[in-house]
């Protein structure tokens, strides 16, 4: 049995630094020039297949209710990640 599994990397279009290396190797990393679109952009992801999206926390800020909306979506995994720049100091 082969399962199949579709990973997406957001990103804004101005972070030159996110995600670089995903990008080299051929991931699906999608570049949103309109943040606040990041729901629609979620939505419009093909759901017929599980899939796996990662996304920066700067960018799930966008989102109106990234976490409620989408906790109980089947095929659908999100991970938020932190911001690099970030000091918890």
């Amino acid at each position: 049995m082969v399962i199949k599994l579709d990973f997406y990397f957001l990103k804004y279009y101005k972070d030159k630094e996110s995600f670089g290396f995903w990008k080299k190797i051929g991931m699906n990393v999608l570049e949103l020039k309109e943040p606040e679109k990041i729901d629609e952009i979620i939505d419009n992801l093909d759901d017929r297949l599980p899939k796996t999206i990662i996304l920066k926390d700067e960018l799930a800020s966008f989102s109106n209710s990234i976490i409620s909306k989408y906790k109980n979506t089947q095929n659908l995994n999100i991970i938020i990640v932190p911001n690099s720049n970030t000091n918890d100091k």
